[in-house]
């Protein structure tokens, strides 16, 4: 989900999808985490004077909420999502997706699926110190699939972050990462989380370019930081 109401951010809960059909998590698209509400600001916080600043800022950000409150759901609900997300998206739309776990051919092949139609979909490595070609989605390769290790400000590979040329794409900032929270707030969090969604807004402006390499990559294989 998303803080629908947050001052920060350009919020279309009409586009939206709710995997959830009962519960505090089924009646409303709003964000009982924060996760989701901090992914959205890193893409598309307002330029406004008003806390931060995101890559793609002020663009339109549709909530499909596949998490609940406590940050979990199951791979059917997020499926669901990547499906409504192929089904609804246009071309030059980008799907982040923050969220990974084992090995699902069912996820992988509904991002390829999806990926299809022209939504560009940025994949987190995942946080396990770990092979990303253990973990879905992050292990999925495609036109228009990219997924994103993390580095932290002095573009020091993340100790946290997953690995592996293939699948991984690019590098990204996603070490002490301020953004927008729940309860119109902000939060500074770390994780791969944090530096899909950089590259989501890179994305959602235009083709990448790269600046650098990341120091300490344990693949050895160094992953391109990317930029705008």
């Amino acid at each position: 989900g998303i803080d629908l109401d947050h001052e920060d951010l350009n919020v279309d809960a009409s586009r939206g999808f709710n995997a959830f059909t009962s519960g505090k998590d089924g009646r409303s698209l709003d964000d009982g985490n924060g996760h989701g509400t901090h992914v959205a600001g890193t893409i598309a916080a307002l330029d406004n004077n008003v806390g931060v600043i995101g890559v793609a800022a002020g663009a339109t950000v549709v909530p499909v909420k596949v998490l609940d409150s406590r940050g979990s759901g199951s791979y059917s609900g997020v499926v669901a999502g990547v499906d409504f997300i192929g089904a609804n998206g246009s071309n030059g739309d980008v799907a982040n997706m923050s969220l990974g776990g084992p090995v699902s051919e069912a996820l992988d092949d509904a991002v390829k699926a999806a990926s299809a139609s022209g939504v560009k979909f940025v994949l987190a490595a995942g946080n396990e110190s770990d092979d990303a070609n253990n973990h879905s989605p992050a292990r999925v390769n495609g036109a228009n699939i990219y997924t994103i290790s993390a580095v932290d400000i002095n573009d020091n590979f993340a100790s946290f972050s997953n690995y592996g040329n293939p699948p991984v794409d690019y590098a990204a900032p996603g070490v002490a990462i301020k953004s927008t929270w729940k309860g119109g707030g902000y939060n500074t969090i770390s994780g791969t989380s944090m530096a899909s969604p950089h590259a989501a807004g890179v994305l959602l402006l235009g083709n990448a370019s790269t600046s650098g390499t990341a120091n300490g990559d344990p693949d050895g294989n160094a992953d391109a930081i990317i930029v705008r």
